[in-house]
């Protein structure tokens, strides 16, 4: 079998020597003895050959080759080759070599694959071989670069697919070769196929709380596809739909998330990302503080707002909401770790009930004021009934301009921040619980700020 691949090949060279690089889709058949060919059709797209005898060995051979236009493009190859053909089983066996070749492609960001499918009709059938090759010189037939080596396969039925590589650079020309026995007498009926999968990134960048929406975009092979993310991950509160590619969902994190994306086709072809560097980037919005995002610390003292608080994450029972202002605000509110929300309420009434400045009343209105407008974090949408505003990322991404008070926090005067960094510096300015004296006033300033500026009306 090998020692005819090459003596074809030398055969092919031979035959093809006079073609230019441009020519037409063309198909090559040989026996080795009895050839037939270059035979290409002007204008492209596919090519016939029939012969009612071919040599001794053969007879009742058609064969039919597609590729661009009509299947695929120079960018997504999609290369076809249907043959009928019945071997005599007279001696000596010659095998029947097809080669089907075309110009003029690339550049190709996918993977190929080589599938074939087919049977023996009238018996077992001899052995199948199907190889692809690559010419970057873009040379008619030029069996320069192997693509793919099915080797070997056995009838009656025959049925393979051989995964390859990508190609790189343009143009370039692609050829099919399909070997077929010359025994036993049997007639065969085959398609074989060298076809580019591939699959593009989908859109790069979002917004914390904004709905995201943009796909996975396959091209080439056959559907219907699956998507999967083989690496990497995609950002909290978005999800990948698995047949039609769609990257969906409200962000919950900022942050950049690299990923590798993979697709199957209805054949089994593979083809994935990792040359293209696929992630996305989500950042925070910097929308400024409106009515509705907050609430002043009498709304937290008075039943709705102690109401409110019980029923976050289920009921007053739950200890998310303690945990969370302790997991991110250690010092100040560090005791309420794995407390109920009764508990919760309860602190906060102590520290209304406080004489003199309410600066950790106001502190504390705005963290719950964060946690009640996130969707994610209390469990649903209960906020929206005492008229605030509820998304997923909540008050927290919401700035508020510091005014003259920056600097006695150790951030700079007339400076926006989020309403989630200002917790976290009021948590900084904090030393065993207690607020220091030097950022009292400005904390209190600020977070007094907050409340009224984004009152529920």
């Amino acid at each position: 079998m090998k020692k005819q691949i090459l003596k074809t090949a030398y055969l092919v060279a031979a035959l093809t020597a006079s073609l230019a690089t441009s020519a037409a889709p063309t198909i090559i058949v040989t026996d080795g003895v009895t050839s037939s060919g270059p035979i290409t059709t002007p204008g492209g797209g596919s090519v016939v050959y029939v012969n009612g005898s071919f040599g001794d060995n053969w007879n009742v051979v058609i064969i039919a080759g597609t590729t661009k236009p009509l299947f695929g493009s120079a960018v997504s190859p999609d290369m076809e080759i249907d043959i009928q053909a019945t071997s005599t089983g007279s001696a000596p066996a010659r095998d029947l070599t097809v080669i089907f070749s075309d110009t003029g492609f690339g550049p190709t960001p996918g993977r190929f694959a080589a599938l074939m499918t087919g049977q023996a009709i009238g018996g077992s059938g001899g052995t199948v071989t199907f190889n692809t090759y690559y010419d970057a010189g873009n040379g008619v037939a030029a069996l320069t670069s192997p693509l793919t080596a099915s080797g070997g396969i056995a009838g009656p039925s025959y049925s393979v697919l051989d995964q390859g590589g990508s190609i790189v650079g343009a143009p370039y020309s692609l050829t099919e070769v399909v070997n077929i026995s010359g025994t036993p007498a049997v007639t065969y009926s085959l398609g074989a196929n060298l076809q580019s999968l591939s699959v593009a990134c989908a859109g790069g960048t979002g917004l914390v709380g904004t709905p995201y929406s943009s796909t996975l975009a396959a091209t080439g092979g056959c559907t219907p596809y699956t998507f999967a993310i083989i690496f990497g991950s995609l950002p909290p509160g978005l999800t990948l739909n698995p047949t039609t590619g769609a990257i969906s969902g409200i962000p919950t994190q900022a942050g950049s998330f690299p990923y590798v994306a993979g697709v199957i086709d209805c054949a089994g072809r593979v083809a994935d990302t990792s040359v293209l560097g696929c992630g996305i980037i989500i950042t925070e919005q910097r929308l400024p503080l409106a009515h509705g995002d907050t609430a002043t610390i009498g709304f937290w003292h008075n039943k709705n707002g102690q109401a409110l608080i019980k029923s976050f994450n289920g009921g007053p029972n739950s200890t998310m909401l303690g945990t969370w202002l302790a997991s991110n605000y250690g010092c100040l509110f560090g005791n309420l770790n794995g407390k109920q929300n009764s508990v919760v309420a309860a602190q906060f009434l102590t520290y209304f009930g406080m004489g003199g400045q309410k600066t950790y009343a106001q502190i504390m209105a705005a963290a719950l004021a964060c946690y009640a407008t996130s969707s994610t974090l209390a469990g649903g949408t209960m906020a929206g009934g005492y008229g605030f505003n509820v998304s997923g990322a909540g008050t927290g991404s919401k700035t508020y301009n510091v005014g003259s008070n920056g600097s006695a926090i150790g951030l700079v005067n007339n400076t926006s921040y989020t309403v989630s960094q200002l917790l976290q510096a009021a948590n900084t300015n904090c030393s065993g619980g207690a607020i220091s004296a030097g950022a009292f006033n400005a904390l209190n300033n600020i977070f007094d700020g907050i409340n009224s500026s984004g009152d529920i009306q």
